[in-house]
C-alpha cells in the first residue's frame, strides 16, 4: 500500500482507503470502488461485519444538515443510507455490533479550542440510527484535552482516550503528556475516569474489558467488576509492540533484543542487537490461570551473557 492507504478489517470485508478512491471486498476477492465515498468525501471510517460507516462531511447527503452526516454502507450491495445527522466537529468513529460510536466537539459560537474543548460521545443503533445515548467527558478530564479517540463493544460499553493539544491553550503553560481515559457503561450518560495505571497506556477494549501495557506486562481489566489481573510479563530479552483483543482471544506481537552501549569520549552510542524476527503470539484468556505467562524470550547470546544490558568500556 502507498504512504497514505488506511485499511480497516472485519470478519471477512475490508475496506481500503486510497487517495484516489475507497475500495472494499471480502478479503482474499476482489477490491470494488464505493460510488458514494468516490463523490463525498468522509472524514472517519468504521467497519462492523458486512457495514461501514462513515462520517460524510457537509453537502454531501441531499436533504441533510450542512454539518454533514453519518451513513451506513451495505459492502455486500454497495447500497447507502443515512443514520444520523453529525451533532459536531468528529473526532472519531467505532462500530461493532449493535453499535456506532461518534466522539465530536461541540461547536460553540466561535470556532475555537476553548469553544470546543468538551468531547462528547454519542451512540447510536447501527440498523436504525436511533441515538441509544449521548456520554460527556468526565469533569475530572481537562478541557483542554481537544484529541478523542473512542471504542465500543457489542454491549454498548464506551471507552475513550483525550490526549492534550500538541500547543498549549491560551498561551499558558503546556499540559501534561499523558493520555486519559474513560468509560461509560451500556446506556449511560455519564463517564468515569480509569485509574492512573492506565494513564499514557495503549488500551484495547472488548465484551467489557479492557487490555493494556502496564509497565513489562500486558494487563486486563473487568470494567464492570473493576478487577484486574496481569496475563503475560515480559522480565528477559522478548518486548512486545502491538496486541489486540478480542472476546476471550488476545494476541501480540514481541521480538527479543539485547541493548548494548559503547562509549568513546564523551559521546555513548547504544545498539539494539535482534536476536529473532518479529513473532506473533496468541492465547485464550480462559486458559490463563491465577499466575500471568512468563514470556522470557531468546536466550542471551554467549557474547553478551555475563555483561549487564548496556557495556561502557
Amino acid at each position: 500500500m502507498g504512504a497514505f492507504d488506511d485499511a480497516w478489517f472485519g470478519l471477512g470485508w475490508w475496506v481500503l482507503v486510497r487517495p484516489w478512491g475507497v475500495f472494499s471486498g471480502p478479503i482474499g476477492g476482489t477490491l470494488r470502488k464505493l460510488s458514494l465515498l468516490q463523490r463525498c468525501h468522509a472524514n472517519l471510517y468504521a467497519l462492523s461485519g458486512e457495514q461501514l460507516f462513515a462520517a460524510l462531511a457537509g453537502g454531501c447527503s441531499a436533504g441533510h444538515t450542512s454539518r454533514g452526516a453519518l451513513v451506513e454502507i451495505d459492502l455486500r450491495t454497495h447500497r447507502w443510507r443515512v443514520l444520523a445527522p453529525l451533532p459536531g466537529e468528529s473526532a472519531s468513529l467505532a462500530a461493532s455490533g449493535s453499535f456506532v460510536a461518534l466522539a465530536y466537539w461541540r461547536q460553540g459560537g466561535e470556532a475555537s479550542r476553548a469553544s470546543r474543548a468538551r468531547l462528547f460521545v454519542r451512540v447510536f443503533d447501527a440498523q436504525t440510527g436511533a441515538l441509544v445515548n449521548q456520554i460527556a467527558q468526565p469533569a475530572s478530564v481537562p478541557s483542554f484535552a481537544l484529541i478523542g479517540n473512542v471504542q465500543v463493544d457489542p454491549s454498548g460499553d464506551v471507552l475513550v482516550t483525550t490526549e492534550p493539544p500538541a500547543e498549549p491553550v491560551g498561551g499558558g503553560p503546556g499540559p501534561p503528556s499523558l493520555e486519559d481515559w474513560w468509560w461509560a457503561k451500556p446506556k449511560a450518560t455519564v463517564a468515569h475516569l480509569l485509574f492512573d495505571d492506565l494513564r499514557g497506556a495503549h488500551a484495547e477494549l472488548s465484551d467489557r474489558r479492557v487490555a493494556f501495557f502496564s509497565g513489562q506486562s500486558i494487563t486486563v481489566m473487568d470494567l464492570h467488576s473493576g478487577s484486574t489481573r496481569p496475563i503475560a510479563t515480559f522480565p528477559g530479552t522478548a518486548t512486545p509492540s502491538y496486541f489486540a483483543i478480542s472476546g476471550n482471544e488476545l494476541a501480540w506481537a514481541q521480538q527479543s533484543s539485547v541493548l548494548t552501549c559503547t562509549a568513546a569520549g564523551s559521546l555513548i552510542t547504544s545498539t539494539r542487537v535482534l536476536l529473532t524476527p518479529t513473532q506473533l503470539v496468541g492465547i485464550d484468556l480462559r486458559s490463563i490461570g491465577s499466575a500471568p505467562l512468563v514470556i522470557d524470550g531468546a536466550p542471551i547470546p554467549p557474547q553478551y551473557a555475563n555483561e549487564p544490558p548496556c557495556v561502557i568500556p
